[in-house]
């Protein structure tokens, strides 16, 4: 990509890049819009070459089409619009590692997805049909260890009687169709849609992770009212989404449901109701300060057989308390976020906190109520034009979701469980925000070389798994360290093949250290000994050809 030479040698040298990647990467999902696009617009709007207006904190973008120029896009034909075909290979060598998956599951062995569809315009009417196909081996892997002992396997369910987060997909192969990233949209005028859909949205600033939505999960049926480009005020601009939706169950249960006695489980299953989702998400651009982007989101979760009032289907629960407020019964989230573009540096940093427990006002945010916390903080630098007409860029992310105080430990008050909405803020089985979950952390730093529309680079990330299950499972043990830890190195590149054709791919090993809080210990409790670590290889290629 970086080198020049004849066409033979270029394709010569991509067959081989494409060898070595089927053996190795690294699990994330990628649609040619919502991806690779927002991630190459955001690099020149950084450059002062993207409207400077656009928040990116509401996503997938609205664009134009001489934005992106040169790039695989829907193609014309006499009725429709073809839109591109995105075929992907996934794999993971021993067990689910990977977030921001969408429709992929976190499953282990070889996973296959393809896309594409029909977009048509009529007068205000935007209609797009993509639907998604997946299907996984789902090979056998070593799940939650029997071997851990009687208090570990209660802290174990404290939390997964709380949310829906299956370990395991079931037993045997996956194959899954689903509507993807289909819409029906009706434009008011230029500045205001609504649309019908069940694409993947996001909310934030963050580029890895994101405390309310993200696309972590596959994408749920939703209603959604939203603004289409900046809306300028006498204050400055605005941008906002309002969102109607219904989140789906995964109906999946554990493989081994530990037993308290002879006729009792430690798994307690889960009501199979349908959960309401309602939200909002507002930004604003202060015209006294260029380039800074501030924001709040909110989202809450109710059974749908509770809807009882008008109320009740609104984001509304900090301003209009409703029976199911009242009584615990509706779930609700939320965070506040800055973006901060500096363009004379060709830099961004950014910043989101929130609380897991309820809306977050500046008032329950700033005050010493004792209330679960999470933030997300990270920056991004692309340097100027060097040699060959190559770039350096440098993103770092920092993610925390671990509880603060000791009364959250030991009462699983995590981020996305809850104790009524039993399945949590969860769709189909994985988190609906951050993909590190409750209780986790991650530290990332990416190193990448850019041209054109061409980029490669290394990703260093540390990840804990659920910090809060630890600290409960282990308090009373001496000695013990069994923090499980994900230590990864991921090669990526995305690679501008010709007009048609581009390719996304990622290459990885993880080593996981403690895999599952599995400490080995010896005879004698009380003395050290040793981890059950394992390494994954991941595999994962996209191929975006345009027809």
């Amino acid at each position: 990509m970086f080198i020049k030479g004849n066409l033979s040698m270029k394709r010569t040298l991509l067959f081989f890049i494409l060898i070595f990647i089927l053996k190795l990467g690294f699990t994330q999902n990628l649609t040619l819009e919502k991806s690779f696009l927002t991630d190459y617009l955001r690099n020149r709007q950084l450059l002062d070459s993207f409207n400077q207006d656009r928040s990116f904190l509401i996503r997938p973008l609205n664009l134009v089409e001489d934005s992106i120029q040169g790039l695989p896009m829907s193609k014309e034909k006499k009725y429709f619009n073809v839109l591109p075909i995105a075929f992907q290979y996934n794999n993971n060598s021993d067990h689910p590692v990977g977030i921001n998956l969408g429709a992929i599951y976190p499953t282990k062995g070889s996973q296959f997805y393809i896309t594409g569809g029909l977009m048509k315009k009529i007068k205000k009417w935007t209609i797009y049909l993509q639907p998604e196909i997946v299907y996984a081996s789902n090979d056998h892997f070593r799940t939650f260890p029997n071997e851990h002992y009687d208090p570990i396997w209660a802290s174990y369910y404290q939390w997964n009687n709380k949310i829906d987060l299956p370990e395991k997909f079931g037993n045997g192969p996956i194959l899954k169709v689903i509507p993807g990233q289909s819409k029906i949209e009706y434009s008011f005028n230029n500045n205001f849609s609504v649309k019908l859909s069940t694409e993947n949205i996001w909310w934030g600033p963050g580029n890895q992770q994101s405390l309310v939505i993200s696309n972590n999960a596959n994408g749920f049926t939703h209603l959604s009212i939203q603004t289409k480009k900046p809306i300028q005020t006498k204050i400055g601009s605005f941008e906002t989404q309002l969102l109607f939706g219904s989140l789906q169950n995964s109906n999946i249960k554990p493989d081994f449901m530990y037993k308290v006695s002879q006729s009792a489980f430690l798994y307690k299953p889960k009501l199979d109701e349908k959960r309401f989702i309602t939200g909002y998400i507002i930004t604003w651009q202060p015209k006294w300060t260029k380039g800074l982007f501030l924001g709040l989101a909110n989202t809450s979760i109710t059974y749908q057989k509770d809807l009882k009032n008008v109320a009740d289907f609104l984001p509304t629960p900090n301003i209009i308390k409703t029976d199911n407020d009242k009584n615990g019964m509706r779930a609700s989230l939320g965070s506040m976020f800055a973006r901060y573009l500096l363009p004379k540096a060709n830099a961004e940093v950014y910043i989101e906190y929130g609380r897991s427990d309820e809306y977050p006002t500046l008032i329950n945010m700033l005050n010493g109520q004792r209330y679960p916390r999470g933030f997300i903080t990270g920056f991004r630098r692309v340097s100027n034009q060097m040699k060959h007409d190559l770039r350096l860029e440098v993103t770092a992310e920092i993610a925390q979701l671990d509880a603060t105080y000791y009364d959250q430990v030991i009462n699983a008050n995590s981020w996305y469980t809850h104790p009524y909405i039993r399945q949590g803020f969860t769709q189909n089985g994985k988190v609906l925000g951050a993909g590190i979950g409750p209780g986790g952390t991650s530290q990332m730093l990416d190193i990448s070389l850019l041209k054109g529309k061409s980029k490669m680079g290394l990703m260093l990330q540390r990840s804990e798994h659920n910090k809060d299950f630890y600290f409960n499972a282990y308090q009373d043990w001496i000695n013990v360290k069994s923090h499980w830890v994900d230590l990864s190195a991921v090669y990526h590149a995305y690679i501008k093949v010709n007009k048609k054709i581009f390719i996304n791919a990622q290459l990885a090993v993880t080593n996981s250290i403690n895999y599952n809080w599995w400490y080995i210990p010896l005879t004698d409790p009380l003395l050290p000994g040793s981890g059950y670590d394992v390494l994954n290889y991941h595999s994962n290629i996209m191929v975006v050809y345009s027809l």
